[in-house]
C-alpha cells in the first residue's frame, strides 16, 4: 500500500498504464475499448467519455440485445491475457465495475 496506492493516486501514472494497455491490445482483435486520455495531471485525469451501458445492468444489455454470455467471455479474455500474457492488469480499463461498461457496437 505505501508503496503503490500514491502510484496509483498520480494519473500521469494512470494515463500512462492507459496508453500501455492501449499498446499491448493493439493488434489484438477484441473489443475493449480504452477511452483516450485528453488531459492528465497527477490529480486530475479527463478521458473521452464513452456511451455505453454497465455489464451488470441486465435491462441494458436486454433493451440492447447484447448476449450476457459474449459480455462474460470477453471480459475473460481480456483479463486473463493483461494478467497471465502481458503480466499486469490497468484497473481504470477493467477493474472496476462502473468502468465497465457494454457499448453496442463491440460486443
Amino acid at each position: 500500500m505505501r508503496t503503490n496506492l500514491p502510484r496509483e493516486m498520480d494519473f500521469v501514472h494512470e494515463a500512462e498504464n492507459a496508453a500501455r494497455a492501449a499498446a499491448d491490445f493493439k493488434d489484438v482483435r477484441t473489443s475493449l475499448y480504452i477511452p483516450k486520455v485528453i488531459v492528465a495531471t497527477r490529480r486530475v485525469l479527463i478521458m473521452e467519455y464513452i456511451q455505453g451501458g454497465r455489464v451488470d445492468d441486465l435491462k441494458y444489455l436486454t433493451d440492447w440485445n447484447i448476449d450476457r454470455n459474449n459480455v462474460a467471455i470477453e471480459l475473460s479474455r481480456i483479463f486473463s491475457r493483461m494478467v497471465f500474457i502481458n503480466g499486469w492488469f490497468h484497473a481504470v480499463c477493467l477493474s472496476y465495475s462502473y468502468g465497465l461498461v457494454s457499448m453496442v457496437n463491440c460486443l
